[in-house]
């Protein structure tokens, strides 16, 4: 087994949504497709699956921890398949936008 190995198990699903947020907070945004491929590359591929469309996505799991600890502040554009921070009295109310 290798240091890489053995470095990726010790990651969890908070240690990735940790870093989803400071993706968001530095660059604004946070792409699903490039999310994706960076949690695999650097936690592991625990963390993400191949959905319907064959595209790398960030697991259900790593999501749903994600919208309990971001609450509101975070809004998911679909359109462009990103988050971001929610902007006030511009967004509409929910999460999806």
């Amino acid at each position: 087994m290798s240091d890489r190995d053995i470095q990726q198990q010790e990651h969890s699903a908070s240690d990735v949504v940790a870093w989803m947020v400071l993706q968001i907070d530095q660059y604004g945004s946070l792409y699903q497709a490039s999310g994706a491929e960076l949690i695999e590359r650097n936690f592991g591929s625990e963390f993400v699956y191949t959905n319907k469309n064959g595209s790398r996505a960030i697991s259900r799991k790593v999501c749903q921890l994600f919208r309990k600890q971001t609450g509101n502040d975070v809004i998911w554009k679909s359109g462009g398949r990103f988050w971001r921070r929610r902007f006030p009295n511009v967004d509409r109310l929910g999460r999806k936008q």
